[in-house]
């Protein structure tokens, strides 16, 4: 496979002395293993020895390849995180996002917030309790109709293939008055029920024009337009659905002090992760092309 048609290339994933270690290893290592990719695993604080064996053991059960390389450093967290994945050309942090363990109850608070918004490509926010070949049975990929989430689409729909994903849902949210419906396309006079079943009706057909041309052989796809902003109306719909996991289309620049304070769709999910969650980003391949 070759880096431009994998969907990662390669993988940092965050691993401490925890309940949740082995889960997260074994994650980490079936997501190698489907994506084809080279992985790499990172603990940020001392004593790796109890982790090596852990991880070791997990490869041993698997049919990886490569044995990852298990890194070992002390400092701050996050700062040594995005150096690392950035030393290595990671294209995905891969990080656990449970509150019972003590460097990753501070990834669920501030780090895992600065990950997300300072790290240029994808990051993997899990809060997977089930077991590892679980953990994207349904997915839910919040487009925009933009290039962003055609990228992230196409990378969405092979992921699912590979992790064998029982249902893709595809949810457009969009803002009714802001759709494109106006008094040019006959509603005017028209009372709020009529306007909004209008509004749907654009938005389903954007979509539907959207999504047209993707490789989705092999998945169960189902495509829902959600009259709502900020990601909230997705944020419930992925609870409705009891998602494993939510993709959003990041910035793929880094996010700073205005995109919080004026809430960018990724931090209302950050602040209320319905699931796990996967912030994609375009590879620098992809963007020049």
């Amino acid at each position: 496979m070759s880096e431009q048609s994998a969907v990662f290339v390669r993988i940092l994933a965050c691993i401490a002395h925890s309940p949740g270690a082995e889960r997260l290893a074994r994650q980490a290592i079936g997501l190698a293993q489907a994506c084809g990719a080279e992985l790499t695993f990172l603990h940020v604080g001392s004593d790796r020895k109890p982790l090596e064996s852990l991880i070791a053991s997990v490869i041993a059960e698997s049919s990886l390849e490569k044995t990852p390389e298990l890194l070992d450093r002390v400092g701050r967290a996050d700062r040594i995180i995005l150096h690392e994945a950035r030393r290595i050309g990671a294209d995905l942090i891969l990080a656990g996002a449970l509150g019972v363990d003590p460097m990753l109850r501070e990834l669920w608070g501030s780090t895992s917030r600065r990950l997300a918004r300072r790290f240029t490509k994808s990051v993997w926010l899990t809060v997977h309790r089930g077991l590892p070949q679980e953990m994207a049975r349904r997915i839910v990929a919040v487009a925009q109709l933009d290039a962003a989430s055609s990228a992230m689409v196409r990378d969405v729909a092979e992921l699912a293939r590979r992790l064998r994903c029982e249902q893709m849902h595809i949810v457009y949210e969009y803002d009714p008055y802001l759709i494109g419906v106006t008094e040019a396309t006959g509603t005017q006079g028209a009372d709020s029920e009529e306007y909004e079943r209008m509004a749907d009706a654009a938005a389903r057909l954007g979509l539907s024009n959207f999504l047209e041309g993707f490789d989705f052989s092999g998945v169960q796809v189902k495509a829902e337009p959600l009259a709502g902003k900020n990601l909230v109306e997705a944020s419930q719909y992925a609870r409705f659905v009891k998602a494993d996991l939510v993709v959003i289309a990041a910035p793929i620049r880094r996010m700073g002090f205005l995109d919080r304070f004026f809430r960018h769709p990724a931090e209302t999910v950050m602040l209320d992760m319905p699931c796990s969650v996967l912030f994609h980003r375009v590879r620098s391949a992809e963007r020049r092309g």
